[in-house]
């Protein structure tokens, strides 16, 4: 497989597992559920059962697969030299 092909994957499974992790530990952490649930918290969450909220990590593909092209753009700036 093609290193940039390789790292661009690499980069898009990473930002996936991010992107679920941190949104089950800090839906965990303030109860997202709950402050959904009280008066006008419908105005700026959406609901943590909702079709856009499960869409979520779907759509992270796309943006991780961006992540990756541009990390890509800039990798030997970060990783091709010593400091």
């Amino acid at each position: 497989m093609n290193n940039n092909l390789r790292f661009i994957l690499k980069t898009t499974g990473i930002h996936i597992l991010t992107y679920i992790l941190c949104g089950i530990i800090f839906s965990t952490i303030f109860s997202y559920d709950r402050l959904f649930a009280m008066n006008g918290g419908d105005g700026f969450m959406k609901d943590v059962g909702g079709s856009s909220t499960l869409l979520g990590p779907l759509v992270q593909v796309i943006r991780g697969i961006l992540f990756g092209v541009v990390l890509l753009l800039f990798k030997d700036t970060f990783m091709g030299k010593k400091y």
